[in-house]
């Protein structure tokens, strides 16, 4: 059992699909370290984003860089917020 050190991203904006912002993530946050696991939350019923997202990485120094780090992550217009995930 590897422990994983993931983060929740918010305010993820809602009109892409799931695939578009996997992508768009994956090509934000894999300069920190290298991405073990990726999920975009979906609303079934409307096939809607529900602007939350999880992001496992390997190391806990992803993660910290991320948290740390001054830049602000934006997708299309909305600025990302990103939260450590208490497990």
């Amino acid at each position: 059992h590897s422990s994983l050190y993931s983060i929740v991203i918010k305010n993820i904006p809602e009109d892409y699909s799931d695939n578009e912002m996997s992508n768009n993530l994956k090509k934000i946050f894999s300069e920190f370290g290298k991405i073990n696991r990726l999920k975009v939350l979906k609303d079934y019923n409307t096939n809607k984003l529900r602007g939350i997202a999880f992001i496992d990485f390997n190391n806990k120094s992803s993660i910290e860089s991320i948290l740390n780090s001054q830049e602000r992550f934006k997708i299309g217009h909305n600025i990302l917020q990103i939260e450590k995930k208490n497990n």
